[in-house]
């Protein structure tokens, strides 16, 4: 079945093994009520001074619980103050359930891998081994650039060899070496064919790794990085799906309220949070509907209280339940369960299936013939057997027939061996989506089977054939070493987090692409915003058109240097220090969720994975991670992100490597790594 839940497609996705909502709504307090300790103590009846007729209602710490006072009739005949205290459980499931998925799609858009291995502080969950890298796409497109490679560098030996066997200076002649340089004939127009449909006339590359920022320059390798992009924009369009839910941006829902009625809210992401806003909900009701509906009985000549009397408005008794039974607390806590299983459902697994969709479908046509028929890998026709027959009918060299057809054996396993390494890169691409990381793997496996079939087939012919003594030195030194040769195309290095290796062939890339950004001699950045980003003796330091300097220190803390001569330093903790320009000095502390403003008329906010947001008055937000990286967003969409090592991405609105003008130019870059 076709995942359809938030946790199984991100799972899928990433092979980061989730938290199941079930995980989180199965946790159960010791009344049996799920995620609260709950305990209810009746009161005294006894009403004779103002402090029997104030309910107290008040939490219990920050997301702690709430502690309830409230009154009973007694049918109007025995008032009586009832308390009620709710204990909230502290379960990993409630923060792992948003947290893992912040961390596991943060992770693949900055580290651009989900691989414990990989990955530094926040890999907590991670997978050690069936994760997912992106530089493994740049790594089976270079495959079939160097099976390119190798193609266009024998097709010029087999050139030469033509060439030096049909020179009347010719070593070897008579019908042998005709039938030999048949063989080679037939063997050329192979390669030339092959050559041909991974690098079809006009062909140029249209698309760049976001991960590794290689550039293929078959046909197929570029489609390979047409599918990084593909799943990148998934992993993009997927984290801003999970920071909707997390910043309550998303659709609201409809709720149940204490008196009856119905509303549309916003819920928050975390179970702690949704109960918070139940209970809120719950001592409104209380001090509307109860203890503001409870009077006084006086003694009118002594002016003694000396019992309660109840309004017409007075009610004990919510749209979930009388106060008093634990049945309706239970329904209460079922009523902030149901917000947040409905809202999962409407603002992460709905939008999550249209990506997932759109995946699939873009995924669907990669090295599809159906699609495009110039992804079918076709070998030509070859007249070998009947031009060395004819060749060979007047020679007694059964050896040489023997070897040649070993040699048209082998020219066949080629061709075969080539298609099914490519029908191994469909195979696994196609499986990808019963596990990703598994179909990369799988991919690799049956394009490398089918490069070394190719390899082992066409050398063992060539082996057999030269291996009569007198053929075999018949070539001579001209022949060179023949086709046993390793080709001397070299991996390159692909082990950086977005920067290039030093052995990525130079490329011609065509104006419509772009994308990662190259730094040239490194630092200064300028930033989509209008910042400039340059190193300074302290850290890295953003400066602002409006004289703003933020500087990222290498402890991890912001410094914000504003125009009025204000300092603002915040910690990764939240402890944060401010010293005005006077020189004075104060400190406070920043909570989860909770934001400051700035002088300049900026804010900056905590948020739960330790990152720092600062958001500008024109709505643009710049995200400052613990590892280094950044994130800056307009109100448009367009996205910048800078990873840990100084490499630059742009991104589109729609999720497209941003376009940049690329003339002639070596992809390899320095980068320069940011403290």
């Amino acid at each position: 079945m076709a995942a359809q839940s938030w946790e199984d497609i991100l799972h899928l996705l990433t092979g980061w093994p989730p938290v199941k909502r079930d995980d989180v709504t199965k946790v159960s307090g010791d009344s049996g009520i799920p995620w609260i300790n709950y305990s209810f103590k009746p009161g005294g009846k006894q009403f004779d001074s103002d402090d029997d007729f104030f309910a107290l209602i008040v939490p219990k710490e920050p997301n702690k619980g709430w502690h309830f006072e409230f009154f009973t009739s007694g049918g109007g005949k025995a008032a009586r103050k009832c308390r009620v205290d709710i204990s909230y459980l502290d379960d990993p499931s409630f923060h792992g359930y948003w947290g893992r998925s912040d961390a596991s799609l943060s992770n693949l858009l900055t580290n651009y891998s989900s691989v414990k291995g990989d990955l530094g502080a926040g890999a907590d969950g991670a997978p050690s081994v069936d994760g997912v890298q992106l530089k493994s796409f740049a790594e089976l497109a270079w495959s079939f650039d160097a099976a390119g490679d190798f193609f266009r560098q024998q097709a010029a030996v087999l050139a030469d060899w033509k060439h030096q066997l049909g020179s009347e200076r010719a070593a070897w002649k008579g019908n042998a070496a005709g039938a030999f340089w048949l063989l080679i004939d037939d063997i050329h127009k192979k390669y030339e064919n092959y050559i041909s449909q991974l690098q079809p006339p006009g062909f140029s590359p249209q698309h760049r790794s976001p991960s590794t920022g290689f550039v293929s320059k078959t046909l197929h390798g570029d489609d390979l990085i047409g599918a990084e992009q593909s799943l990148y924009k998934a992993y993009t369009d997927l984290h801003k799906i999970y920071s909707d839910f997390y910043w309550q941006q998303g659709k609201p829902i409809t709720t149940s309220l204490p008196d009856g009625s119905k509303t549309e809210q916003h819920i928050p992401a975390d179970p702690l949070d949704v109960l918070n806003q139940v209970f809120v909900e719950v001592g409104r009701w209380i001090i509307d509907h109860n203890s503001r509906q409870i009077l006084e009985r006086v003694n009118t000549q002594t002016s003694q209280i000396i019992g309660a009397a109840f309004t017409s408005d007075f009610s004990e008794d919510t749209a979930f339940g009388g106060l008093t039974a634990t049945s309706t607390w239970h329904a209460m806590v079922q009523e902030a369960q149901n917000r947040w299983i409905t809202n999962i459902e409407t603002n992460l697994d709905a939008p999550a299936r249209q990506v997932l969709e759109t995946l699939q479908k873009d995924w669907s046509r990669v090295l599809d013939p159906s699609w495009n028929p110039a992804y079918s890998f076709s070998d030509t026709s070859s007249t070998l057997t009947s031009d060395v027959q004819q060749e060979s009918n007047d020679s007694s060299n059964s050896s040489l027939d023997d070897n040649l057809k070993k040699l048209g054996d082998g020219i066949h396993n080629l061709g075969d061996g080539l298609n099914n390494g490519f029908k191994g890169l469909g195979d696994g691409l196609n499986n990808s989506f019963q596990g990703l990381g598994d179909g990369l793997n799988n991919s690799f496996q049956g394009l490398g089977n089918g490069l070394n079939n190719m390899g082992n087939g066409l050398g063992n012919s060539l082996a057999n054939l030269t291996g009569n003594g007198d053929a075999s030195h018949g070539l001579g030194n001209g022949l060179g070493n023949g086709l046993g040769d390793q080709f001397t195309t070299k991996a390159p290095d692909f082990t950086g987090n977005g920067g290039l290796g030093g052995d990525i062939p130079n490329v011609t890339m065509p104006a419509n692409v772009g994308g990662l950004t190259n730094f040239g001699s490194g630092l200064p950045i300028s930033n989509i915003d209008g910042s400039t980003t340059t190193r300074t003796p302290t850290g890295v330091t953003t400066r602002y058109p409006n004289g703003n300097a933020v500087t990222r220190n290498a402890d991890g803390s912001i410094t914000s240097v504003f125009p009025d001569g204000t300092s603002r330093t915040i910690s990764p903790d939240g402890n944060v220090t401010t010293v005005d320009p006077q020189g004075h000095s104060t400190t406070s502390h920043l909570g989860v969720g909770e934001s400051l403003s700035n002088p300049d008329g900026t804010s900056i906010t905590r948020n739960a994975d330790g990152s720092l947001t600062q958001t500008a008055p024109d709505g643009t937000k710049t995200t400052t991670f613990d590892n280094g990286a950044s994130e800056i967003v307009k109100p448009g969409g367009e996205t910048q992100l800078t990873s840990p090592d100084g490499t630059v991405s742009h991104i589109n609105p729609d999720g497209s490597l941003a376009a940049e003008p690329v003339q002639s130019r070596s992809l390899q870059r320095r980068t320069v790594p940011l403290p």
